[in-house]
C-alpha cells in the first residue's frame, strides 16, 4: 500500500482545475460549492487515475463531495449499466449521500436508486440506456443483488465506495458486505474506501480488498476539528447536567443543537424533560420507525426542530449546517467516536461549539482518554463562554 503524502498539496483552487466534463461542474456549482474542500483537494487527484483508495478524512471536511466526485467522473454515463455502487451503515446517511450525489448529477441525466430498508427496489429506470448509481444499506444492497432485482441493466461495476467503512465493516454487515462484494465487485472495479477513524483489524480487512491502494490517512493523534472550540463543565452529580443545559441556554442562544446520550431510554426521559421546559425538542434513535426517523430529520434540517437528542446513530455524516453547537451529555465510551459526535458542527469551517458534561469519575477519565487520543488540551468552560458563542 502506498501512501500520499498530505504536505504535498497540488494546487487545485477551482472546481474547473480538476478537468471535470461541463455537466459535473454545472451540478457542482448549482449545488452551491463554490470551492474544493482540503479533502477534496488532497484526494480527487488519486481517485480520477482510477486508482483503489484508502481515505481517512475528518467530518466536515467534505468527504461526500470527493466519493460522489470522483464516482460521477469515472463511470461511462452513456452506457445502460449499473455502473456505481455506495455503501452506507444507516438509513439516514444512505438518504442523505442519495441526495447529494443525485443532486451533482442534476444535468447528467443518470439513474439513481435508494436501497434501504423500509423502500421498495423496483426495476423503473428514469433513463433506461444512461449509467446507474445505487446507494444504500448493507442489508437492503445485498438483497438487490442476490435477488438481481434490477433486471433491465447488467451489473458492470465501475466504481465501487465504501462510506464510514469502520461502521460498515461491523460483523453484522460483513456478510452482506462479502456478498455484494463477490456478486458485484470485478477487478477493473475502481474500491474507494473512506471514513474519520479507522483501527487495525479494519484496515487488515480493506487490505484484503483493495488492490494496491494508496492510502492518505489522518493519524488519530492528528485528527481534530479546526472551528470547534470544545470545552467542558464539571457537575457535582450526573443528574445536575440536565440543570446545566437549562443554565446555558439561559445565558445563550443557541441555533441549533444536537445532544448525545448513551442510552435510547434516557433519550426518551430526557425529552419528556426538556419538553416540560418548553424546548422544541425531539429524540431519534435505532429503535425508532424509519418513518418516524425520517420525519423528525426532515424536520431538523429544515429548522422545525431546534434540539436534537440522539444516541450515536447520528454521530456520522449527518450534514447540518445551522448546528452550532454539540452537547456530550454522556461522553463516548470509545474515544474514536468522539471525533463524530463534534464533526456535526463547524461544518466546512463554519464556527462550532462542543460542551462535554463531566458528572463523575468515569465521564472524567473519557475526557482525560480522548485529549491522550487526540493530543488535544480541552478546557474547562469560562464563566463569560457567552461571548464565545
Amino acid at each position: 500500500m502506498s501512501n500520499n503524502n498530505e504536505n504535498s498539496t497540488p494546487e487545485y483552487l477551482s472546481f474547473s482545475d480538476f478537468n471535470f466534463p461541463d455537466k459535473i461542474l454545472r451540478g457542482i456549482y448549482a449545488y452551491g460549492w463554490e470551492q474544493p474542500s482540503s479533502t477534496q483537494v488532497l484526494c480527487l487527484p488519486t481517485i480520477l487515475k482510477n486508482r483503489d483508495v484508502l481515505i481517512q478524512a475528518q467530518s466536515g471536511t467534505g468527504k461526500t463531495g470527493t466519493f460522489s466526485l470522483g464516482l460521477l467522473n469515472n463511470i461511462v454515463p452513456e452506457h445502460g449499466s449499473i455502473q456505481g455502487l455506495i455503501i452506507l451503515p444507516t438509513i439516514e446517511l444512505a438518504t442523505q449521500v442519495f441526495n447529494v450525489i443525485s443532486s451533482l448529477a442534476e444535468y447528467m441525466e443518470l439513474n439513481f436508486i435508494l436501497c434501504v430498508g423500509g423502500k421498495t427496489v423496483r426495476d423503473m429506470l428514469t433513463y433506461p440506456d444512461r449509467a446507474t448509481i445505487l446507494v444504500g444499506t448493507p442489508g437492503k444492497l445485498g438483497d438487490v443483488c442476490k435477488k438481481n432485482i434490477i433486471r433491465s441493466q447488467e451489473m458492470n461495476l465501475k466504481v465501487f465506495v465504501i462510506d464510514e467503512f469502520d461502521r460498515t465493516f461491523d460483523k453484522d454487515f460483513i456478510p452482506d458486505v462479502k456478498l455484494i462484494f463477490e456478486k458485484c465487485v470485478y477487478e477493473s472495479t475502481q474500491k474507494i474506501f473512506i471514513s474519520a477513524t479507522i483501527n487495525d483489524d479494519v484496515r487488515n480487512i480493506c487490505n484484503d480488498l483493495l488492490y494496491d491502494p494508496v492510502e492518505i490517512v489522518i493519524r488519530p493523534e492528528e485528527v481534530s476539528v479546526k472551528g470547534i472550540q470544545q470545552y467542558y463543565i464539571n457537575v457535582d452529580r450526573d443528574d445536575d447536567k440536565f440543570d446545566t443545559i437549562l443554565d446555558i441556554y439561559k445565558s445563550v442562544v443557541v441555533g441549533q443543537c444536537i445532544i448525545f446520550v448513551n442510552s435510547k431510554d434516557k433519550c426518551n426521559v430526557l425529552e419528556k424533560r426538556f419538553k416540560e421546559a418548553d424546548f422544541t425538542i425531539n429524540h431519534i434513535h435505532g429503535n425508532m420507525d424509519r418513518k418516524d426517523r425520517e420525519m423528525i430529520m426532515s424536520d431538523f434540517v429544515n429548522g422545525k426542530i431546534k434540539i436534537l437528542l440522539t444516541t450515536d446513530l447520528m454521530a456520522r455524516g449527518i450534514d447540518v449546517q445551522t448546528i452550532s453547537l454539540v452537547i456530550n451529555y454522556d461522553m463516548p465510551f470509545d474515544s474514536a467516536q468522539y471525533i463524530h459526535r463534534v464533526g456535526r458542527t463547524g461544518r466546512y469551517g463554519k464556527k462550532g461549539f462542543a460542551i462535554n458534561l463531566i458528572g463523575n469519575d468515569n465521564d472524567y477519565k473519557s475526557l482525560k482518554a480522548i485529549e491522550k487520543y487526540y493530543s488535544i488540551k480541552i478546557e474547562e468552560l469560562p464563566f463569560d463562554f457567552a461571548k464565545l458563542l
